[in-house]
């Protein structure tokens, strides 16, 4: 399932941790790695941001985390940091992720560039240019 998972396949497994008494005995984490959204080589949103696969997930990842949160659990989606290569070929990387999502590509005014500190992406900027430092001479 980790590299083709489905919307059916992660309420299932949700189902059946719940069902089971996984959930009563602490196993309250589902967890999705990296393979719900389209290639981001090729594919991102009209702001940048990974597209999830419809049809995997063709209700959107935002029912699934509500099925599994109804069911007692917590849900977590893996999310690679950075700035698709697509949002960057296609000049998109300047929108902030949608409110409730972990921020995929920071805004980057005119003459910044995005900082990250965190898995979670939390964003600043920094005017200072990217140089390199001097070379020493010996």
């Amino acid at each position: 399932m980790r590299n083709n998972p489905t919307e059916a396949d992660i309420e299932a497994q949700a189902r059946a941790m719940h069902d089971s008494g996984l959930v009563a005995h602490g196993y309250t984490y589902l967890n999705i790695d990296d393979f719900y959204y389209l290639n981001p080589a090729t594919t991102v949103d009209s702001g940048g941001r990974w597209a999830i696969d419809p049809n995997r997930f063709p209700h959107g990842m935002a029912a699934v985390a509500d099925y599994v949160h109804g069911l007692g659990e917590k849900f977590g989606m893996y999310l690679t940091p950075g700035i698709p290569v697509a949002a960057y070929q296609q000049n998109t990387h300047r929108s902030p992720a949608p409110a409730g999502t972990p921020a995929t590509s920071c805004p980057t005014p005119a003459g910044t560039r995005p900082t990250t500190t965190s898995a979670t992406a939390r964003c600043t900027t920094s005017t200072t240019p990217r140089t390199r430092p001097p070379r020493r001479r010996s």
